[in-house]
């Protein structure tokens, strides 16, 4: 009883608000027409008549339910709602449209819903809110744009909302606007950057200031915030939970400018925790911005929506194992204990420390241990797991470490390792990257080795299938161009949306947005690239992953000061849309 008052109270204020800000003859119209067509659609739900549903999607439409990444494409859109019907049998899907807003030639859509079906013999029925994007094709037609919405309740099995399609399929193809130098581009990176330092400080408030006086807030499992006071209140309630934001990336895949208004297709990622829970979480919205008076961007009207995202018991065990294996492995460390050290490389494993050449095979990697334990005294090693991911029958794990030495700087860092599975079934290393998050001098490393020239010992890349080499090949040059060309923001092309670079002297970069910003700066066109050499030494080739063991040499200038700068990589390539590989995640460190 009380959520439906609660319910009626909002939707009371929000019929307010839309009175207030007036509909125009022309909202009107377009509002009578969209009646027309949701009555039609809830009866082709029901119907599960699919050439119906897909009429009125553009081609390129993108589509957001909650629980389920976004999409973008009828094609996809179709394989979704095949999906869901073959689960569910829809009984009601009615719909009531609270504003229409215009710009341009584009029409918001923004309601509630009350949606009922039947699965596994049981009925259910969730009511929610909506927020569509409409246009006007060359025909005169309405086709929408893009669709989203979510509950004002929570869910009890978000899996069943979900449904797994190719991987290729999900993440709206960014504009090429998103892809140049843009001003508004770079004006919602500023305002998503100021976002998640408002969210890490916990600080409602400042989210608050976000939005205009009369936006409306359509948050996860939870009720419309009608107007800046109500939204104001909600966010400092939220925020006020004894939540630990570890890290938050906050981004768009797609934007449009529509002069007085800009929509923006927005996603979010972060890592939390409290006393005694941690998690992640993922999700997406739809955002329309209003250009002020004052020539600035604010919130007018947003839908948050939650990813569900695919559990995997096993993994977890995997993470915990490694706990183990790491406090066991530094334990050897601090013990130097080089024959049980040894136990956690392959024969053919490849280590790359900082400061040091590539370490190719045991016999190098123990003559390395063996040299480090007689000149450096590790006191202790912590490290904390970021991220654990399957890569085929190979396990990822990056993080972060501390190391505390006797008669020297203790030092922070990160790492990545990809480990595999003797015949035995115990962890062993296949590849491993350390460096430090800061700049460090070469002497506070706890070995580091004479400076070279020039590399001399890497192998010739090779793999079972030479293509792959070439490929790799191709897309070294593209990173070669743009390093030579100073073009940090081209570079920046070659990385996932949602990939991690782990450059040396730096920490964690998280998502395409972090990077291109990273590297804009750090290829600055006020140092030269004389010359530069990136080459692979090993390939491992994962299917949808490929793991390169990369090396490089460049030789830069500032007009001042000059040098020659080598040094390798642990290069995870990850297969995107059409099948090209792109950088997923990245370790790199100096010789």
């Amino acid at each position: 009883m009380k959520n439906k008052i609660l319910m009626l109270f909002n939707l009371f204020l929000w019929l307010n608000l839309s009175l207030a800000t007036g509909q125009t003859v022309e909202n009107q119209l377009v509002k009578n027409k969209l009646e027309k067509i949701n009555a039609q659609l809830a009866n082709d739900f029901k119907q599960k008549n699919m050439d119906n549903i897909l009429s009125h999607f553009d081609k390129e439409a993108v589509l957001m339910p909650e629980f389920q990444p976004t999409m973008r494409g009828t094609e996809v859109i179709k394989a979704y709602y095949q999906e869901i019907f073959t689960r569910w049998e829809i009984e009601k899907f009615d719909k009531k449209i609270i504003e229409i807003i215009t710009f341009n030639d584009n029409f918001a859509e923004v309601g509630t819903f009350t949606l009922a079906y039947r699965a596994n013999n049981q009925d259910f029925t969730l009511n929610g809110k909506y927020l569509n994007i409409w246009k006007t094709n060359q025909a005169g037609v309405l086709k929408k744009k893009a669709v989203s919405y979510g509950y004002f309740h929570q869910v009890e099995n978000p899996a069943t909302h979900w449904v797994k399609i190719a991987k290729e399929s999900f993440s709206p193809k960014p504009s090429s606007q998103t892809s140049k130098s843009n001003p508004l581009a770079f004006e919602l990176n500023a305002l998503n950057a100021l976002m998640e330092k408002s969210i890490q400080a916990r600080d409602g408030n400042l989210r608050a200031d976000f939005y205009t006086d009369d936006a409306i807030f359509m948050p996860f499992a939870d009720s419309s915030k009608v107007g800046i006071n109500s939204i104001r209140a909600h966010l400092i309630a939220y925020n006020s939970y004894p939540v630990k934001i570890d890290s938050i990336n906050i981004y768009h895949e797609d934007f449009e400018d529509c002069n007085s208004f800009v929509i923006e297709y927005s996603r979010f990622y972060v890592k939390w925790h409290t006393a005694d829970n941690a998690g992640v979480g993922a999700g997406k919205g739809i955002r329309i911005w209003k250009r002020e008076k004052n020539c600035s961007l604010k919130l007018y009207r947003e839908i948050g929506l939650h990813d569900h995202l695919e559990t995997n018991a096993d993994l977890e065990k995997i993470k915990i194992e490694l706990q183990k294996v790491n406090q066991s492995y530094s334990a050897a460390l601090i013990q130097k204990n080089l024959k049980v050290v040894m136990n956690y490389y392959t024969k053919n494993s490849v280590v790359m420390p900082e400061f040091h050449s590539a370490l190719y095979h045991q016999p190098a990697i123990k003559k390395y241990f063996a040299t480090l334990f007689s000149e450096a005294q590790i006191e202790g090693l912590q490290k904390e797991i970021y991220e654990v991911k399957m890569l085929k029958d190979m396990i990822l794990e990056i993080g972060t470490y501390q190391l505390r030495q006797k008669s020297k700087a203790n030092i922070k860092g990160k790492y990545m390792i990809v480990w595999e599975r003797n015949k035995q079934g115990k962890l062993q290393i296949n590849t491993e990257a350390w460096g430090s998050t800061q700049y460090i001098e070469r002497h506070q490393a706890p070995y580091a080795e004479n400076p070279r020239a020039e590399h001399t010992q890497y192998p010739t890349p090779t793999s079972p299938n030479p293509a792959l080499v070439e490929e790799l090949a191709r897309q070294n040059s593209f990173i070669h161009q743009h390093v030579l060309g100073r073009d940090g923001g081209t570079h920046a092309a070659i990385f996932t949306e949602d990939a991690i670079f782990m450059h040396y002297y730096q920490p964690l970069i998280l998502g395409m947005d972090k990077i291109k910003l990273y590297l804009i700066a750090h290829e600055s066109p006020k140092v030269s690239v004389d010359s530069l050499q990136i080459k692979a030494s090993k390939i491992i080739d994962l299917g949808d992953f490929v793991i390169e063991h990369g090396y490089y040499s460049v030789n830069w200038s500032d007009g001042i000061n000059g040098g020659k700068g080598i040094g390798k990589s642990i290069n995870i390539w990850k297969r995107e849309e059409k099948g090209v590989l792109k950088i997923y995640r990245q370790m790199v460190n100096h010789d």
